[in-house]
């Protein structure tokens, strides 16, 4: 992997990257388990590539995958028939049954002993040394060291606002728009990014305050994008989120961030019937601003990506001169844009304002996927 693409490490890094490299060379022809603590994969990406640019004695290694059990098992499938020089394990933040990979280990502890003369490097985020401690606790004993790598307030900014950037650009190209969608971001539940970045955002306030309005407003919207959606603590990270984006100037992330407070209300509003009308109300207000917003800055593609939405809350609030006129507006931008889909959702609008005007009927739905 070239490095000179890559920035720097810090002096302090650098200082560990040596005392790696010098605990790996004179560990050779022995049995050595290293452990290297590195919380974000940035700064990691950056050590192996420095590591593997500099280390002076033969490596091979090891990709740890989802469905990993055994440790030593996935290392000698690796090997093969060849002999051990240093070994590199790689992301064990992303085994699925991390006990049990741990359990039998730590049980096994003696076969990596006797059957691996060779340094052992291991890399851990802070959560997996923990848990390292405590559920294979002899097994992480026989670690000569750990060497660990801190991020710096650099490392973390860059990680926040990319990571923002980055989730604002698959949410706006995605087709389907699906609120909350984090499996599809790599962002569900047990996921090593959502972890790294509810851990980044939580550093970068220890280490500078108050935070330039750009990176909190960054990191509002991400930790709104990993909080339990049905929360208060999820609106409250969107609201702030949004009136950050506003005051720097960002209307197009402001338009967004107040588009996910529209579809926040909208799912109150069905999580609780009997705060419906207000939960709506306030819907139709978060919506109507991220549709005026994307008008504002000229994106009537935006526009049309979204205005059903609002159709949707104006079709629950039985608003019916409001959504005719919501439904020709979108179906002539629907046209526009070919979105012969979304057209006929309009057209499903027109036909339910037809329907309730004639016989009083009122029907319902739910936000969905338009």
């Amino acid at each position: 992997m070239a490095t000179s693409n890559l920035p720097a490490l810090s002096p302090g890094n650098q200082a560990a990257l040596r005392s790696l490299m010098r605990t790996i060379e004179l560990s050779q022809g022995e049995f050595s388990l290293i452990l290297v603590r590195c919380n974000f994969h940035m700064l990691r990406n950056r050590v192996q590539a420095d590591l593997k640019a500099q280390l002076s004695v033969p490596f091979q290694e090891v990709q740890l995958q989802p469905q990993t059990q055994s440790l030593y098992t996935a290392i000698r499938r690796a090997l093969g028939d060849s002999a051990p020089t240093t070994l590199l394990i790689h992301r064990l933040e992303i085994v699925g049954d991390i006990d049990t990979l741990l359990q039998i280990a730590n049980q096994s502890r003696e076969e990596f002993r006797n059957n691996l003369p060779c340094p052992l490097v291991i890399w851990v985020t802070e959560p997996i040394l923990s848990r390292l401690i405590r559920d294979a606790t002899d097994f992480e004993s026989w670690a000569s060291v750990t060497i660990e790598f801190e991020s710096e307030l650099a490392d973390l900014t860059e990680l926040i606002m990319h990571t923002a950037e980055d989730l604002f650009k698959q949410l706006l190209d995605s087709r389907e728009n699906i609120f909350l969608d984090n499996r599809s971001l790599h962002l569900d539940q047990d996921s090593p990014l959502r972890a790294e970045l509810r851990v980044a955002c939580e550093l970068i306030h220890q280490l500078l305050e108050p935070l330039p309005p750009e990176v909190e407003a960054s990191c509002k919207f991400i930790l709104g994008r990993i909080t339990d959606n049905n929360t208060d603590e999820a609106k409250a990270h969107y609201e702030r989120s949004a009136q950050l984006w506003q005051q720097v100037g960002n209307l197009e992330h402001y338009a967004h961030v107040q588009f996910y407070l529209g579809l926040w209300w909208g799912s109150h509003a069905v999580r609780h019937p009997q705060k419906q009308k207000i939960a709506l109300q306030h819907a139709q207000e978060h919506l109507e601003l991220a549709l005026n917003t994307f008008e504002a800055i000229d994106q009537p593609g935006r526009v049309a990506q979204f205005i059903n939405f609002l159709g949707e809350v104006r079709h629950r609030q039985g608003d019916w001169p409001a959504l005719e006129e919501l439904a020709h507006k979108a179906f002539t931008l629907h046209q526009q844009f070919c979105d012969y889909f979304r057209q006929a959702r309009a057209q499903g609008f027109m036909a339910a304002v037809s329907n309730a005007t004639v016989i009083g009927h009122r029907p319902n739905s739910t936000l969905s996927r338009l």
